[in-house]
């Protein structure tokens, strides 16, 4: 009966995980029976045969062992669904970090995508392993040792993880599971290329190119015919792929498209081929101000070590302030997440409102959805126009970001939730449009539309980077699309060069705003795979993966985006040094990687009895080697009555019990400081850490006069004015 009931859940949990597939695919709206599907069906059941083999040998030495081997690699699997559903790759295990950020797991987890699917997985592998009779071989003929057991367990781990190196990182071929470890597994063993000690002293030119903006004919009317307000609409992992016009230009297809932008297509300047960088909201936007790279690796955002050195880099709004504009920052999230408040007025904005200026129905771990957002807006807008110098402003909505935000009845109206997100905004983004052909504000602005990252476009070879760019006026008389190739870093240059032509004419770069005849170099990665890309000419990509293989892709229609491609590894030992070469130059830090980040600066909080709020999180730092991190937060208590207290909460990865709290009444001095240090032995990337606060006051007021992190070479002494976290644990 034991023997009978392990084949039945063999099968049972054989079907269910191939299953996982075939919902992924049918929800994303991207099956295809074709050999590609095979062939990952095929590598989907010789995973589940693998787990299956696991769990039989490991229960045979142990009860818990299956438990505790196979429970992540579901967790990984269920992961990556959600991943591929959102962003359209698989989870690269060094991103693993994104688990220690309290605010990405609530908004991650505020909605499921396969809630039912899950339930069933994790039951049908429970099954299998209650099924396993620990005392009895299903085949009775065999018998085997404890010891020859762990000796075929570790010959099933060696042959699995043989085959998941050869296999590759294409979830589309091979099993989920199996990408996200090769991917890990390039990590632990492709580390080492060639170090640049120094650089060529024409590398920026390599990179950036020789153009000067004016080497490009003028695709606008003459500057006096121009609006003289300038508004940057920037909506969150939208890609280009989502435009009709783009998919007719490429001749490709998508099942979602922003039908509002096609309502002003006849008062409109395209730009198709149109990138982001690298992927992460925040190197988006440095990239977009500053007019340059961001990292192309998952290291230390530019943005943050921009706050510390603001003489490294002249950012668009201050630019703009200095040609008498007014600057705003207006986004739908929180501003502590990455300290965009602080990145955001070091830049030059004056205003910078975040979440907590709008009001909204929906609830959502990321912070204000598209409708609210939009319906909200135009009340800003309104303010700013008041005066009477001209203004420039960056709104940034946050709905389309996964697990996403809409109301009941688009959820119902979709089965696909994300296609709904893109539907909800286009709505609403319909509404923003109506009222600024109909207001006084939309008639003096030049507005552009563009994406601070791409949530992915499955079966383009680098749809992470597919972003979406184009440009509305009245003042524009038809749909003109400039064919140039351009990316989030030329925006800046674009602007100004709309601004003020003779002035900025002779600077490098090149203007969404004029045609070129040639084209210039541009780079772009993922750090989802570790692939960095390189153009030179539009119809040909070089692709540095990265186990630091070459590739040459062509698409077929000669164009940056295709709906075929052909990708060949190429041996080309100079166009390989190069890319690493660049790669390395964009990456190096603006400050010294042992400088003290001033992460918060004189902020201040208010909140109410039992209110708990955040003060910062996703700082995704890079640790230098053999440091003792020591995070210290100078803070005051303003004017607390008896009984009021004040308890701060840290959640930092590196602690042992994960989390550090102190609590802080009125019978102490207002004044204080708060420290955590450990020590980090190797240089590890996208570290973060969560602080949080609650309050039980009646009217409690918090200014944080100062948080940074430092990292000493030598353990700092300790301060006698300071305090350290009481190290506690949840459980």
């Amino acid at each position: 009966m034991k023997a009978k009931l392990f084949i039945i859940s063999s099968l049972l949990f054989t079907v269910v995980w191939a299953a996982g597939r075939f919902l992924l695919l049918r929800e994303s709206r991207l099956l295809q029976f074709n050999m590609d599907l095979l062939a990952a069906v095929g590598a989907d059941l010789f995973f589940a045969a693998f787990i299956i083999a696991l769990v039989y040998v490991s229960k045979k030495v142990n009860r818990v062992i299956p438990y505790v081997i196979t429970l992540p690699l579901m967790l990984l699997f269920l992961s990556n669904m959600e991943y591929i559903y959102a962003l359209g790759d698989v989870i690269n295990l060094r991103d693993m970090f994104y688990a220690a950020d309290t605010r990405f797991v609530q908004g991650t987890l505020s909605h499921l995508s396969f809630p039912v699917y899950s339930v069933l997985l994790l039951a049908s592998l429970i099954f299998l392993i209650v099924s396993v009779d620990r005392r009895r071989i299903v085949f009775r003929s065999y018998r085997a040792t404890l010891r020859q057991l762990i000796l075929y367990g570790v010959v099933l781990l060696t042959a699995e993880t043989g085959f998941i190196f050869l296999m590759g990182n294409n979830w589309e071929r091979v099993s989920l599971v199996q990408a996200s470890l090769h991917n890990g597994m390039n990590d632990l063993f492709y580390r080492d290329e060639i170090v640049f000690a120094d650089f060529p002293g024409d590398i920026d030119s390599q990179i950036y190119g020789v153009s000067h903006i004016n080497d490009g004919t003028a695709l606008l009317p003459p500057a006096s015919d121009h609006p003289k307000n300038i508004l940057v609409v920037a909506m969150e992992g939208i890609p280009g792929a989502y435009l009709q016009g783009n998919q007719q230009y490429f001749a490709t297809d998508h099942k979602i498209q922003l039908t509002s932008l096609e309502r002003i297509k006849d008062h409109t300047l395209a730009v198709p081929n149109f990138l982001t960088h690298n992927n992460q909201t925040i190197r988006g936007l440095y990239s977009l101000l500053s007019g340059g790279y961001p990292k192309l690796d998952a290291s230390t955002p530019d943005a943050y070590e921009y706050i510390q050195n603001p003489q490294s880099v002249s950012m668009l709004p201050q630019e703009l302030k200095a040609r008498g504009y007014q600057t705003a920052f207006i986004q739908a999230a929180p501003l502590d997440y990455m300290s965009k408040d602080q990145f955001m007025s070091t830049a030059g904005f004056d205003t910078i409102i975040g979440s907590e200026g709008f009001q909204s129905s929906i609830s959502f771990g990321w912070g204000i959805d598209d409708g609210a957002f939009f319906d909200q807006v135009p009340a800003y807008l309104e303010e700013l126009d008041q005066g009477e110098a001209p203004w420039f402003a960056t709104l940034l909505t946050v709905g389309t970001h996964h697990p996403y935000a809409l109301p009941p009845e688009f959820e119902q109206r979709y089965p696909d939730r994300k296609e709904a997100a893109v539907r909800y905004l286009d709505e609403s983004l319909a509404k923003f449009i109506d009222y600024l052909q109909a207001s006084d504000v939309g008639k003096d602005t030049l507005v552009i539309f563009t994406s601070d990252e791409s949530h992915g476009v499955t079966g383009q070879p680098y749809g992470s980077n597919w972003g979406l760019c184009l440009v509305y006026s009245p003042s524009i008389a038809g749909e003109i699309v400039n064919e140039g190739i351009y990316g989030l870093k030329d925006l800046k240059g674009s602007i100004l060069d709309y601004v003020d032509q003779e002035r900025e004419s002779e600077d490098l770069g090149r203007s969404i705003f004029r045609a070129y005849n040639t084209e210039e170099p541009i780079l772009f990665a993922s750090h989802y795979s570790g692939d960095v890309f390189y153009l030179a000419d539009k119809g040909e990509v070089f692709q540095l993966d990265s186990r630091n293989r070459l590739y040459a892709i062509h698409s077929a229609n000669g164009q940056l985006f295709s709906q075929n491609y052909t990708r060949t590894r190429i041996s080309d030992n100079t166009m390989q040094l190069s890319l690493t070469m660049y790669k390395q130059y964009l990456n190096q830090p603006l400050i010294d990687p042992y400088q003290e980040l001033v992460i918060i600066s004189d902020k201040q909080y208010e909140a109410g009895w039992g209110e708990y709020f955040s003060i910062t999180g996703g700082q995704y730092l890079t640790l230098p080697a053999r440091s003792y991190v020591t995070i210290t937060m100078d803070y005051e208590f303003i004017e607390p009555t008896d009984g009021d207290e004040i308890t701060f909460y840290l959640d930092a990865e590196q602690n042992q019990e994960r989390l550090g709290r102190k609590t802080v009444d009125s019978s102490m001095p207002g004044q204080g400081k708060l420290v955590y240090t450990f020590y980090n032995e190797e240089e590890r990337g996208s570290y973060n850490f969560t602080l949080r606060a609650s309050l039980f006051a009646e009217s409690g007021r918090l200014r944080v006069n100062r948080l940074s992190v430092d990292f000493p070479a030598e353990l700092p002494e300790k301060d006698p004015a300071a305090s350290e976290f009481e190290i506690y644990s949840e459980m």
